[in-house]
């Protein structure tokens, strides 16, 4: 069986995860730009940005078109946190409290792994998801972003 998932087949799994704190009302689509530069020069094309305001939990997806091989966790996590330098004001802007980063090695059905970010109060992000599970060694003690 293939292991990549589309987008459209991420966002049906997450939905029982994003219904645990009630039903989803409609997402929202949000503006973004057709592409972003990130901080190490590299250029990447933003695919979509939605919101799905839920009560409990409003939850942001970030998906972005990667050139690193989606089998490369550690080099993924590090492009993902500059996307999401890149888009934290967004997710705060529209109060998420969970935002899902996605990066894609082909524009439609690549494979794709979901980094997940947790609000933590007052103001921080906690990582989750393949943040933690993407097998890199250990980094020094430094603030998330």
């Amino acid at each position: 069986m293939d292991r990549r998932m589309t987008r459209g087949m991420l966002a049906v799994a997450a939905l029982p995860f994003l219904s645990l704190s009630g039903p989803i009302r409609a997402d929202q689509k949000l503006d973004a730009p057709e592409s972003i530069t990130l901080s190490s020069g590299v250029k990447v094309r933003v695919l979509d940005v939605r919101m799905y305001p839920e009560d409990e939990l409003p939850t942001l997806f970030v998906d972005y078109l990667t050139s690193l091989p989606i089998r490369d966790r550690c080099a993924l996590r590090g492009e993902v946190r500059q996307v999401w330098r890149h888009f934290k004001g967004t997710a705060e802007e529209h109060a998420a409290k969970r935002v899902f980063v996605v990066p894609n090695d082909a524009p439609v059905g690549g494979g794709l792994i979901a980094f997940a970010l947790r609000r933590t109060e007052p103001n921080g992000w906690v990582e989750r998801g393949a943040f933690s599970d993407s097998g890199c060694p250990k980094e020094p003690s430094s603030p998330k972003p």
